[in-house]
């Protein structure tokens, strides 16, 4: 029996599967289980052109440029996004958003409740905005938002963030380095925390007001965290950039808070001299020197991952400012010191030595063992000094160890999502 050629057309378009990509991504339904998934600058052109699909879910499947693409932001004040993202440790490139008239500007506009975003980072470009301008994202109303980083400099009229424009919700285990240029409510990371919630975070870009008095009626901060917090927490967080251009009474810079009304800051610090400010709305001031001292932190309760506690927030490389668990480092140079004293700097950078593994937290999701190559371990265990006979308890922790990391997940995403 004979086919019309329609026919034939959609039987060999079903067998071909060639009917998936019809969505515009390159693969998975949308679901929890199966997640839209976003590797090519085409996919994303499509998750903006579909604001139905912005209750879905989706994953990014490797790192993504934008460079000159046209973009608006994911969601809106009219259909915010409700689903999740997770950049699966992947890197989106190279956006430039030029919407100087506008309000909820980043690659995300309005995150609301249910919407998630992890393991997700933005570099290079440039975004502009008018109110509500965020390296990640503009306006987040009860989203969660954690282990995600932005890096790309910002500038708007007010409510400017290095990560989110006006935080309403919660971002944690999260940092932010581009530069954010506001005439008011500008902050390293968060422009506005507005009955938000920041934890674990970071930001060290430089925050600059405008250069002229604000337009009348502007009244805010300038942060090296945040510019302006209004009945909101921020705990055990940190801020290193300078902070420049009052125009006080109306509007105030302070190196970790501009501005706030009620809000909660505790076990936060900022530099001041990186910042050049002796004043903050909240937190600590400390040196430079300080800074990169592990009591100044731990001492305040802070949550360091070492050889007792493979489940901390933070470790602390030597002569650095802490950092995040989840983010990539390079193993410490051991060379001179004893296997205790090497296993302590191991500890204190964030690697476990037990028994019998070791251990890694960098990687912010499950995933199978990495076996660790003889290319890394042996120099390392060349590099310490065999002049003396090791001790017992060096002895047993040599002749029990097998050589391989073993990554764990990151807990603020197993917790929050």
């Amino acid at each position: 029996m004979s086919r019309s050629p329609l026919i034939a057309l959609v039987l060999a378009t079903l067998l071909s599967g060639s009917l998936t990509p019809a969505l515009g991504y390159s693969g998975g339904s949308g679901t929890p289980a199966d997640p839209y998934q976003i590797a090519i600058p085409a996919d994303w052109q499509q998750l903006m052109a579909t604001p139905t699909h912005w209750n879905k879910h989706f994953i990014l499947t490797a790192d993504l440029t934008l460079a000159g693409l046209t973009l608006t932001p994911v969601g809106n004040s009219t259909t915010k996004f409700t689903g999740t993202f997770d950049g699966q440790d992947h890197i989106i490139s190279n956006a430039t958003i030029n919407l100087p008239n506008n309000e909820h500007v980043g690659l995300f506009g309005y995150l609301d409740t249910g919407a998630i975003i992890s393991n997700l980072g933005v570099t290079g470009g440039k975004i502009a905005g008018g109110r509500h301008v965020g390296g990640l994202a503009g306006y987040n109303n009860a989203g969660v938002i954690t282990a995600c980083y932005a890096a790309s400099p910002l500038s708007g009229l007010l409510s400017v963030g290095g990560l989110v424009g006006c935080n309403c919700g919660t971002v944690a285990a999260c940092y932010a380095t581009g530069a954010v240029t506001a005439a008011c409510d500008a902050g390293g990371l968060a422009g506005r925390n507005w009955h938000g919630a920041i934890a674990a975070c970071y930001a060290t870009g430089a925050v600059r007001g405008w250069s002229v008095p604000p337009p009348i009626g502007y009244v805010g901060g300038l942060g090296g965290l945040v510019g302006y917090s209004y009945y909101d927490t921020i705990t055990a967080s940190y801020a290193t950039g300078s902070v420049t251009g009052s125009f006080f009474p109306l509007i105030i810079s302070g190196g970790l808070v501009g501005d706030t009304d009620n809000g909660t800051i505790t076990e936060c610090f900022w530099d001041r001299q990186t910042s050049a400010q002796p004043f903050s709305a909240g937190g600590t001031p400390k040196s430079t020197s300080e800074m990169k001292t592990l009591s100044t932190f731990t001492s305040a309760g802070w949550d360091f991952i070492g050889e007792n506690d493979p489940t901390g927030d933070w470790i602390m490389l030597p002569n650095d400012y802490p950092k995040l668990v989840w983010q990539p480092r390079a193993v410490p140079a051991l060379r001179g010191l004893t296997l205790l004293q090497a296993q302590s700097v191991l500890s204190t950078a964030g690697f476990s030595l037990g028994e019998s593994y070791l251990r890694l937290r960098h990687v912010p999701r499950p995933r199978s063992d990495l076996r660790l190559s003889s290319q890394v371990w042996n120099p390392c265990l060349s590099a310490i000094d065999r002049s003396s006979p090791p001790t017992r308890q060096e002895h047993q922790i040599l002749s029990r160890r097998r050589n391989f990391f073993r990554p764990l997940p990151n807990r603020h995403t197993r917790r929050l999502a």
